[in-house]
């Protein structure tokens, strides 16, 4: 058995509620996969819940490239990221954008 190593970056968007005072969510979308068509963000509610859930969302975002026999898209650089999410959730912008590399470690079976 080997690992193959996934590392894609990911960008998270802090967004006030419209609704409901002081109170959050964070949106995360990872652009590499955008640029590819696929539906590539999730949301939570605080960074734990987001982060959870965009590394669940990395994992099927690959695992569908490898069913598929795609090719994976490369990971972009961290300074090339584009933050344009190209919709917008809320009508106010997010008050915090943050981006940070996500793994996703997938065991490979060598037997042939």
């Amino acid at each position: 058995m080997t690992i193959q190593i996934f590392e894609y970056p990911a960008v998270f968007y802090y967004e006030k509620h419209p609704l409901i005072i002081d109170s959050f969510s964070v949106q995360v979308c990872f652009p590499d996969f955008r640029r590819e068509g696929i539906i590539s963000s999730v949301s939570g509610r605080n960074r734990v819940d987001a982060l959870a859930c965009a590394q669940e969302l990395l994992e099927s975002m690959v695992e569908h490239f490898i069913l598929d026999k795609k090719t994976i898209p490369d990971a972009s650089e961290m300074e090339k990221v584009n933050l344009d999410r190209g919709i917008n959730i809320c009508e106010a912008a997010p008050f915090r954008i943050e981006i940070e590399n996500i793994t996703y470690e997938k065991l490979k079976n060598l037997a042939g």
